[in-house]
């Protein structure tokens, strides 16, 4: 996860200027796992995946952020406009996976 942020960050992942060969790299990220390895047979069965992508969209909208605030550094209005939209849904994200991930306690222990 790191290593992939990373290489974002100084702009070392691979870029294409063709929109038919992005659009296909785009919707081959558009899986769902078929299987779970973890069997989800209760709420606290849920808690450590969760508690992963929470810290995932907490690196999203830092990552986000970062983008937005340079595209608008260099004068790309439309493209700092969308990714400050894209942060505002990730941090939206984030605040949703940290209160299904607090909503894993049991209820008994979370008194």
């Amino acid at each position: 996860m790191f290593d992939t942020l990373r290489r974002r960050l100084f702009g070392t992942a691979y870029a294409t200027t063709s929109a038919t060969e992005l659009t296909a790299t785009l919707d081959s990220h558009s899986t769902h796992p078929n299987n779970l390895t973890t069997p989800l047979d209760t709420a606290l069965a849920f808690q450590p995946g969760l508690a992963d992508e929470t810290a995932r969209a907490a690196d999203l909208t830092a990552y986000l952020g970062t983008l937005a605030k340079r595209a608008g550094e260099l004068g790309e209005a439309d493209l700092a406009y969308h990714l400050g939209n894209a942060q505002e849904l990730a941090l939206a994200l984030q605040a949703s996976l940290r209160e299904a991930t607090l909503a894993t306690v049991p209820a008994e222990v979370a008194r």
